[in-house]
């Protein structure tokens, strides 16, 4: 598996539901929410560190690889937020 964050392909088109849309523009709200795919795979990235302990590799890239990850705040929050035991997942 390749260690990399995916991307979120936002559509500037309409306006995007979530923190800072002020717009209150919820008419047709079909097709302007974040695609949860991207999150979901976000996590499922991180699940894959740490099945596979690729942070502590002998491989010096594959660990750095694995702490880069750690910079994009969905997987920092999902690697070390928990709540009742498991990790918080932000969506």
């Amino acid at each position: 598996m390749e260690l990399i964050v995916p991307k979120y392909d936002l559509k500037h088109t309409r306006p995007i539901v979530g923190y800072g849309n002020f717009t209150k523009d919820m008419s047709n709200s079909h097709g302007i929410m974040v695609d949860t795919t991207i999150v979901d795979k976000k996590f499922a990235l991180w699940d894959y560190v740490m099945k596979n302990n690729l942070l502590e590799s002998k491989d010096e890239l594959v660990r750095a690889q694995a702490m880069q990850l750690l910079r994009d705040k969905t997987i920092f929050l999902y690697a070390f937020a928990k709540l009742n035991g498991k990790p918080v997942k932000t969506r």
